[in-house]
């Protein structure tokens, strides 16, 4: 099971909109803490797959560099 302490605030805030959305979309469901779980480890799932954002030290090709 995910543990849940390892969560930043704006993790915790994904899971809960997207638990928002899934619900006004699908309606509420009884049995929320596999679906809360599932959604916790999408999102664990989501920040291992995620390219680094931001300024990165490998060069952008430049137009004169097309075709070599």
């Amino acid at each position: 099971m995910t543990d849940f302490n390892d969560f930043s605030g704006g993790q915790i805030e994904n899971i809960a909109r997207h638990y928002a959305i899934d619900a006004i979309l699908h309606g509420t469901n009884n049995d929320v803490l596999p679906m809360l779980i599932q959604l916790c480890d999408n999102e664990r799932l989501d920040e291992k797959n995620s390219r680094k954002k931001g300024i990165t030290n490998s060069p952008l090709p430049r137009a004169d560099d097309k075709g070599k």
